[in-house]
């Protein structure tokens, strides 16, 4: 069984199981048992047709969108390929399986692959924003009528909401900002129906499973309003969609519990409500195929579908939104509470998938893609190797780990789809497109760190914000401040290669610069220095980063003062007007003794906290003595096992039974020594000097420029911490490869 199968049954399968346990425990099974009765057979019967009918709608969509798209699709086959993708995206990993599936049905139709990428990843992005915006309108109802708890989830929501605003404003502003508004100005009227359209179908799909669960509940719940029912829903079915359990069981079960509890609903109705949504939503598509398969001829037609050269070029749109939307979300690294506890998310990781398999249909058939770099797929290929052979050894000497086989082994499949988008891009527009890339990231990282700084200083104004909105070492949304870190040295390389006016890039240097200074990372305080030197040694002009350097010490500096400074003020005001009291007093000849008796002169001078400028920066003693024994366990591992290593996820096993609080081994080379052992680890150090060699060969190249300095940055930050699988290096790494060497001009000749 694929393992992305495997990870996705475990979540639903765990999820599954504590929601039963739970509302087995808060209630008993007699109260489960009770709700049945109440449920009324024409309730069944109006979920049954509400749900054909959203199989009907969905059918007309995907018939509609690949007409937009240019080619012709009978409504038979749209079903068909429609129910297909269904059952097989159950079956399998589920956005790959309804691919998989659509494809097989799709090309007896003509239909080639890389156009079936493309129509269901139009479909995917309308239909998310129907979820998405019947989600937010529950939300906004339901926090209306009830409260946002503060203490349960409330605060990451808020910081979260801050940072997409802040992300979203500083795109429109700094990078794709005016691309978008040429394009909008660009649109036709046609183009601007057939999106309508498609949205106006996509909200009345929505709109019938909405009333399925409407029905459903009002029979169990006849008390609670319609209009409350229909707010908690839309949650329920957003995160049901969410690519992270098995065909949305868990979530879907888990989110009506507590979504519809929260309304007035007993969870025992509310897991029944959710279980028969799910049961009966297969059922209708198994029934619907079956019915279609009927004389359905499954060969292709006399007239498959023809493309009409008209139509937009939706594939090359993808090629740029993908890779945008995935240096935007790639910051976002979140945690999805489950009833067993939390599962961390990146945002950017469904965008990448199938920004990857569009690269892939792109060159299927045809020859791969011309890298800066000679036999990069052998390399890829060689690293991926090393990879499995670890897995498989480990497995042999001590077993099957999650650790293993989910995070590291079909972890490195993460990464490389990262690399694959971001060469999407680049071989769609070449040096434009980097340039896109690259503003995109680095505005969208200044945002978040400009966030966090302005949280910090308003806290330590005394502005009393809500715990767990300021953190002293910021992480923002990585939940690692070193981490956050390593993604800004990410930003100021960027910065550097970028070809904007002086003053952009320094701003945005100067802001990277002094988020690592507040993400207390001591190994960013080493990698910053490390990335601005290698820039120089390159030849970029040095005025800009002694710039940025200033600029970013003397916001450092300010926000450190802040409560020293407010004192002042505050110190400095009462002398003032307490003098000019005494001047009016005296001058209308008032007694003195009205005046007020606090004196600010005779105030002692406020206590100026220096103890709290540096308390704090950098890891306790504790934890960096727990780091320092990771390295030496590593080490005597790698020296009980040099060759081979001791098999991927050896140390995490060890942790994890001598330990409650099982550690990762802090640097990338003892890990990889220990783990994958000599042979494994000169693989990737073999790459890594090819890499090297070429950024320093191609002087005045910026796309070699921006390749030494994301390796620095890397190899200086991996020495005391596990980097390898960054997804944001791996995103620019891609994009780099796929870009042609050429030599211009680097920006170092010019002090914009």
């Amino acid at each position: 069984m694929p393992k992305p199968r495997i990870a996705r049954l475990a979540v639903s399968a765990l999820l599954l199981l504590s929601v039963v346990s739970t509302v087995f425990w808060v209630s008993d099974a007699q109260a489960l048992a009770a709700a049945w009765p109440t449920l009324l057979a024409s309730s069944v019967a109006m979920v049954a047709a509400l749900l054909l009918v959203g199989v009907a709608l969905s059918s007309l969509r995907l018939k509609l969108i690949a007409s937009d798209l240019g080619y012709r699709l009978t409504f038979r086959d749209a079903a068909m390929t429609l129910s297909v993708g269904q059952i097989v995206g159950n079956a399998v990993f589920q956005f790959a399986g309804q691919l998989i599936g659509r494809g097989a049905v799709l090309s007896r139709r003509g239909i080639p692959p890389a156009a079936t990428v493309v129509i269901s990843g139009y479909e995917r992005v309308v239909a998310l924003s129907v979820s998405l915006l019947l989600a937010g309108c529950g939300a906004l109802y339901l926090f209306g009528t009830l409260s946002i708890n503060l203490e349960s989830g409330g605060v990451p929501l808020i910081k979260l909401a801050l940072g997409l605003a802040a992300v979203l404003a500083a795109g429109v502003l700094f990078a794709w900002g005016p691309a978008l508004v040429s394009l909008v100005r660009t649109a036709t009227p046609e183009l601007l129906y057939r999106l309508f359209r498609s949205f106006v179908i996509s909200l009345a799909i929505q709109g019938t499973t909405l009333a399925a669960y409407v029905a459903l509940e009002s029979a169990l719940a006849p008390h609670i309003g319609i209009a409350s029912l229909a707010a908690a829903s839309c949650i329920v079915m957003l995160a049901a969609s969410l690519p992270i359990s098995f065909g949305g069981w868990g979530l879907r079960e888990l989110s009506a519990v507590v979504a519809l509890q929260a309304i007035g609903l007993t969870s025992a109705a509310a897991l029944l409500i959710a279980l028969v949504i799910g049961f009966m939503s297969l059922a209708v598509v198994a029934i619907t195929a079956l019915v279609i398969l009927v004389g359905w001829r499954p060969q292709a037609q006399s007239a498959p579908a023809i493309a009409d050269p008209a139509a937009p070029d939706y594939a090359a749109a993808l090629d740029w939104l993908l890779p945008l939307m995935a240096a935007t979300a790639v910051f976002f690294q979140i945690y999805i509470p489950t009833g067993s506890g939390r599962i961390s998310v990146n945002l950017a990781d469904p965008v990448v998938v199938l920004g990857a398999s569009l690269l892939a249909l792109h060159h299927f058939g045809k020859a791969w893609p011309v890298w800066r770099i000679a036999n990069v797929g052998a390399w890829v290929a060689a690293a991926s190797a090393v990879i499995l052979l670890s897995t498989l050894n480990g497995w042999a000497v001590f077993g099957w780990t999650d650790w293993a086989f989910v995070n590291k082994g079909l972890g490195w499949l993460v990464p490389l789809c990262y690399g694959a988008t971001g060469a999407l891009i680049v071989g769609r527009a070449r040096q434009n497109g980097l340039e896109f890339l690259l503003k995109t990231l680095a505005t969208t990282g200044a945002a978040i760190a400009l966030i966090e700084i302005a949280l910090s200083a308003a806290n330590r104004l005394g502005l009393g914000l809500a715990g767990g909105l300021v953190e002293f070492r910021i992480s923002a949304f990585s939940q690692n401040a070193n981490a956050f870190a390593f993604m800004l040295t990410l930003v100021l390389s960027a910065a550097i290669v970028l070809r904007e006016r002086s003053a952009v890039r320094v701003g945005l240097m100067a802001v990277a610069l002094a988020g690592i200074w507040f993400a207390g990372s001591r190994a960013g305080f080493l990698a910053a220095p490390a990335v601005l030197l290698a820039a120089w040694m390159m030849g970029v002009a040095p005025r800009p980063m002694v710039l940025a350097v200033l600029a970013a010490g003397a916001g450092i500096a300010a926000v450190m003062a802040l409560p020293s400074l407010v004192q002042l003020v505050t110190f400095a005001t009462e002398i003032a007007v307490n003098f000019a009291a005494r001047l009016v007093a005296q001058f209308a000849e008032v007694p003195t003794q009205m005046l007020s008796s606090s004196s600010a002169a005779s105030a002692p001078w406020p206590e100026r906290p220096t103890r709290e400028l540096f308390a704090g920066f950098g890891c306790a003693e504790s934890v960096t003595l727990q780091h320092i024994q990771t390295v030496k366990d590593g080490l005597r591992m790698f020296l009980a096992h040099p060759l081979f290593g001791a098999g991927l996820g050896a140390y995490m096993e060890l942790q994890t039974r001598l330990s409650s609080e099982p550690q990762m081994i802090h640097s990338t080379l003892v890990w990889l020594l220990a783990e994958i052992g000599l042979a494994g680890t000169a693989v990737f150090l073999a790459a890594a000097w090819r890499l090297l060699i070429d950024a320093l060969r191609r002087r005045g190249d910026p796309a070699a420029l921006l390749l030494l300095l994301i390796l620095c940055s890397l190899a200086v930050m991996s020495l005391v911490h596990e980097m390898l699988y960054q997804r944001a290096f791996w995103l620019l790494l891609g994009a780099v490869l796929a870009m042609p060497t050429f030599v211009s001009r680097c920006n170092k000749t010019e002090e914009r």
